[in-house]
This record gives C-alpha cells, sequence and structure tokens, in this order.
C-alpha cells in the first residue's frame, strides 16, 4: 500500500492563475495517497474566496484560514494538520515534477531514509514550468556532511551539487518533524536554518540529482519584493544569529565551510547595497561596516582562508577588502562587474 504524503501549501494572496498551476502539478502527479493541506495565511477577500471554491472541487484538500502570521507560522500550522506518513513543502506558485511523489517514497523506504532530498529547477515565469528530465539518478546515502556542504552552497568532487535552504523537492517523514519546527522569530531565510536542523536530526539521508521541483521565477513574489535595501542587513540579522549558534555544533570539516558560506553571506548583503543604490553612499557604507562586524563575518575574517576549501577569485578578493576594512571597495567592485555585465 502506499504510503500516504501531505503536502504543505501556505497561501498569501497569490493570483488565482498561479494556484491553480500549482495544485494542477500537484494533482498530476504518477502517484495517488496524498493530501493537499493549504495554509492561508491571512489573505484578502479575493483570494479567500477562490480558494474556498477550488477547495469545494477538491476532496484531496484540506483549507484552512489562519491569521496572518508569515510563511513560517503557516508551515507549522501545516504541520500539525498533516495526517501523512511522510511531508513535503510547495510554495503556491511553484511546481512539482510528475515523479516527486513515486521516486521520493520509493528511496525513501529502500534506504529507510528520514529525508529525501531531489533538486530544484529555476524556470523564467514566461517559460513553461514542465520540462524533461536527464533521467539521471545519482545517489548520495548518509554523507551528511556533503550534504549541508551543498546547503552551504560549497560543492566538490564528492558531491557536486547544490542543495538551496528551500523547503521544497524534499520528502520528510513526520516522525522527523515532531521536535523541529520553522523559526517564526527570523522573516529571512529562515528555510535554511530548518533545513540544518533537519539534517541534524537524520539519522539516515538520500540525496538525488532528479529534479523534483520547479522554482517559478515570479517578479511579485515577497523573495523578490525583499531584495534592494540598504536595511538588509537589519531584517537578515537574526537569521546571522542563529547561524552562529548552529555552526559552533557542526564538525571541523562544516565549520570550515561555515567560513565560506559566511563570506557568500557578506557578498549577498553588498549585492542588496549595490540595488539600493538611490541610498546616500554613507548610509550604505554603515550597513556594510556593521555587517562586516557581525560575529558571523568577523570569525571569518579572523579564520581566513584555509586551504582545504576551494574558494572563488570573487571570495578571495572579498575577504582581502574585508580584512582591511576597505568595505567602500567591496562595493566598488560589485558595480563595476555588474556595469560590465
Amino acid at each position: 500500500m502506499e504510503k500516504k504524503i501531505s503536502i504543505i501549501v501556505p497561501v498569501y494572496n497569490t493570483k488565482e492563475e498561479y494556484t491553480i498551476r500549482m495544485i494542477n502539478s500537484i494533482n498530476g502527479q504518477n502517484y495517488d495517497n496524498y493530501e493537499i493541506i493549504i495554509v492561508d495565511d491571512g489573505s484578502n477577500e479575493k483570494t479567500r474566496a477562490y480558494l474556498d471554491e477550488i477547495a469545494t472541487t477538491n476532496k484531496r484538500i484540506k483549507l484552512f484560514h489562519t491569521d496572518n502570521g508569515g510563511v513560517s507560522s503557516a508551515r507549522n500550522y501545516g504541520i500539525k494538520q498533516a495526517t501523512g506518513e511522510y511531508i513535503s513543502f510547495l510554495d503556491s506558485d511553484d511546481c512539482l515534477d510528475e515523479s516527486f511523489f513515486c521516486e521520493s517514497v520509493e528511496l525513501a523506504e529502500k534506504y529507510t531514509a528520514d529525508i529525501g532530498y531531489g533538486t530544484i529547477k529555476n524556470i523564467p515565469e514566461q517559460h513553461e514550468w514542465l520540462q524533461k528530465k536527464d533521467g539521471n539518478i545519482d545517489i548520495c546515502i548518509d554523507n551528511k556532511d556533503a550534504i549541508i556542504a551543498s546547503l552551504l552552497c560549497y560543492t566538490n568532487g564528492e558531491y557536486p551539487y547544490v542543495i538551496i535552504g528551500h523547503p521544497g523537492s524534499k520528502l520528510i517523514r513526520k516522525s522527523l518533524l515532531e521536535k523541529i519546527s520553522f523559526n517564526t522569530n527570523v522573516a529571512f531565510s529562515e528555510d535554511q536554518l530548518f533545513n540544518r536542523k533537519l539534517l541534524k536530526s537524520a539519522k539516515t539521508v538520500v540525496s538525488v540529482s532528479n529534479t523534483w521541483y520547479y522554482y517559478m521565477q515570479n517578479q511579485e513574489s515577497t523573495v523578490h519584493k525583499a531584495q534592494g535595501d540598504v536595511e538588509y542587513y537589519n531584517r537578515i540579522r537574526p537569521y546571522w544569529d542563529e547561524l552562529v549558534k548552529i555552526n559552533e555544533q557542526e564538525s571541523e570539516y562544516i565549520k570550515k565551510i561555515c567560513k565560506y558560506h559566511a563570506l557568500n553571506e557578506y557578498v549577498l548583503l553588498v549585492y542588496n547595497a549595490y540595488l539600493s543604490s538611490v541610498e546616500p553612499l554613507v548610509r550604505i557604507r554603515k550597513a556594510m561596516n556593521e555587517a562586516a562586524n557581525h560575529p558571523l563575518i568577523k570569525d571569518a575574517i579572523r579564520f581566513g582562508l584555509d586551504k582545504e576549501i576551494n574558494y572563488r577569485l570573487r571570495d578571495r578578493v572579498v575577504y582581502f577588502m574585508l580584512k582591511r576594512k576597505m568595505y567602500l571597495f567591496v562595493l566598488l567592485c560589485f558595480r563595476l562587474y555588474f556595469k560590465r555585465g
């Protein structure tokens, strides 16, 4: 008998056409035993109305209307309502590959895995979301350090894939979520923290290179709207605070990767400062200075460049400038780089 899957979908004022496309990708699975848990996170009346209508026409949908508490709160609520043996997450404007349920459960059962990781493919909004897979499956079993490294955007020959922090494209055994939830106090990159906690608790993990999830690059999404703001550091700081705590619990190898990841976090902040070029230069410099003095970044600068880590030229340049507190030069380099591109 097929194991039951609960697919949790938070919705907040999503366009009806996107939601319908998302539901169609679930109903197109070559798998029968699943439920769709839609958590309306305080949407407007128009969204509530079309969700009510959709729910009445699809017996697999369990719809819950809640007050607005953010995507983490909505996902946590969905976990509590789930009755499946396995849980997965899907954003309301994204899509699943038709093979996801079948392949992920088969691998999880075969290897008695607590988590099954697949690949996410970015799809420009104007293109068709459904694309052919190459059919190749590369499997990584139990090497959690390699998977954590990939979550931190570091790849090597041992596991040459990047697993982004997004909770999609993952099948999770529900029992693993009894003591793990999304941090509702962190508004940015809470997915990354959630994945790190999952990996710490999982006994067995399976990861494959098959595409299971299509991330639709919708310019109206909250992620895209959040970019390009000199206040980015103030919003990302709670996430960095949590990263410091989590990184301390990792193996020595992963601690080195965490230093590498910290440089990438600073690069992301600079990128957002670049997008905020309308702000006075003094404000941008202040934000970059404050960020460089956060324990996460200071520790990476103090640690230096490790011989075991394969740094990109960009990372080496950023480290050189941060070491010498040349914050505006970092910004200048980015502006020249993007102007050239």
